[in-house]
């Protein structure tokens, strides 16, 4: 299914040089991502604006993932979450099956990212 209005899509990668190339590979007339660090800074980020998708990163410092997963379900937010480590979620496995959150394994290409967003395969290929 492919989005009819740009994508708002919060990333949540506490890897500022990997969530900017995220970002400005994905960035453009389908997606509009702002960057946020930590629990606090996705906060700030909802704040400011309404998201229609949440990419969040696991592990995240302060075992911040399940928080900033729910804070962004709460507010209607798709949430998607990327891990190198799927068999060291433990009870947050259970908690994003709860929500409906996907999981995306790491390593992951741009083009996994586009389909789970909706995107046109396009983007992938920029």
């Amino acid at each position: 299914m492919t989005m009819t209005h740009k994508a708002r899509l919060l990333l949540v990668i506490d890897m500022p040089e990997l969530a900017r190339a995220i970002a400005g590979r994905l960035s453009g007339p389908q997606c509009e991502p702002v960057i946020a660090e930590n629990l606090d800074q996705a906060h700030a980020a909802w704040s400011e604006q309404t998201f229609d998708v949440a990419l969040i990163d696991f592990p995240m410092p302060e075992n911040e993932t399940k928080a900033i997963a729910l804070l962004c379900w709460t507010r209607g937010a798709r949430v998607i979450v990327t891990t190198g480590f799927p068999k060291a979620m433990g009870e947050l496995a259970t908690f994003l099956a709860f929500i409906g959150a996907d999981i995306l394994e790491k390593p992951f290409r741009l083009v996994d990212v586009v389909e789970r967003l909706g995107l046109s395969s396009e983007k992938a290929a920029a």
